[in-house]
């Protein structure tokens, strides 16, 4: 077999479940990926690692491979190391750790609406591409990391848009399907699961993509805005949940942008911001009792992993506490530049 395919191992407890590359015939593991399937830490895997190079039992030439998607960005082909999904996920949902990625259905099985507020979006839909596109029905939505399919099964009960959610995680996507039956939008809305990462090259056009609180999946927000635009029709819109820091403020954090910054990397995209709601957190104390009584129910379950229950808690408390108090949270609508759509 000369050409990499990608083959799925589960531990017996059907826990953890891990994507890895089978490539003449070795398997090739990610160290995120050691730190899962090992229950160990990164420190620990690396410390063994170095250890078997040391020893010359195996050449870090022949078992250490970087992998590489490509992605085309504005004509050009652009070549990018990207993270292993379960590392995606971990970074998308507030986690440090991958080892968490197996987890986050119990923790988050409280939630059904996961980061973007649906009547957000409804109300920019309604107001930037409704009005618009009288002659469109139905209006053809892209959600990206869509979560358990809040705002693509509330878009199609309230706009009748025919949606298609993407998101890495399985049980999401079986809870999105089972609400867009109870919901009766079923015929509607389409998901499935993959990494929307690389599932982005093999898409059409949509009039609206959202992008719902990921982070950073693509890159930064030129990336990101670079790719996205690629699949937008002509008057089409983006919607993208994140944050930023506003320009007088002394907080510094190394994956949120100050705003300047962000507009930035906005015209550098050839896009536009056309709107944005601030401000907008619901009730984080109650969600935040919700994901640490979940917790603490897995550590009874796992006294063994504990630590990274525990740890994912103050992780979630310093998210919470930062997006109150050291952020601005933002909800902001992009459409193409008229110079750039004067081109195509």
């Amino acid at each position: 077999m000369n050409r990499g395919e990608i083959i799925i191992y589960q531990t017996p407890d059907g826990i953890t479940n891990l994507d890895v590359r089978l490539e003449n015939e070795t398997i090739w593991l990610t160290q995120a990926q050691m730190v899962m399937l090992f229950d160990s830490s990164k420190a620990n895997i690396s410390e063994h690692i170095k250890h078997i190079y040391k020893s010359n039992e195996l050449e870090d030439v022949t078992t250490v491979r970087k992998f590489r998607t490509v992605q085309t960005e504005v004509k050009r082909e652009v070549s990018r190391e990207l993270k292993t999904l379960e590392e995606s996920i971990a970074t998308a949902m507030d986690g440090s750790y991958v080892a968490i990625v197996p987890f986050l259905p119990y923790i988050l099985q409280d939630f059904w609406e996961i980061g973007t507020q649906p009547e957000i979006v409804i109300n920019f839909v309604k107001k930037h591409c409704i009005a618009k596109t009288k002659n469109i029905s139905p209006l053809n939505v892209l959600d990206l990391g869509c979560g358990k399919g809040a705002v693509s099964v509330r878009l199609a009960a309230a706009l009748k848009c025919k949606c298609y959610g993407i998101d890495a995680i399985p049980d999401f996507i079986d809870t999105a399907k089972e609400k867009a039956r109870k919901y009766g939008v079923n015929t509607l809305c389409q998901f499935e699961v993959a990494d929307i990462r690389t599932k982005i090259a093999e898409l059409d056009k949509f009039y609206v993509i959202i992008l719902g609180a990921v982070g950073q999946v693509f890159g930064n927000f030129h990336t990101t805005l670079t790719i996205l635009s690629d699949h937008l029709a002509t008057e089409g819109i983006i919607i993208i949940d994140d944050a930023y820091i506003d320009d007088s403020s002394t907080f510094q954090q190394s994956s949120i942008l100050k705003r300047s910054e962000l507009l930035k990397q906005i015209r550098q995209a050839q896009m536009e911001l056309i709107d944005e709601k601030t401000g907008e957190i619901p009730d984080s104390n109650l969600e935040f009792e919700n994901l640490q009584k979940r917790c603490k129910e897995l550590i009874t379950k796992h006294p063994e992993k504990a630590s990274l229950f525990e740890d994912y808690i103050q992780n979630q408390a310093k998210e919470y506490d930062m997006m109150e108090n050291s952020v601005i949270c933002s909800t902001m609508v992009f459409k193409k530049c008229i110079l750039m759509i004067n081109k195509l």
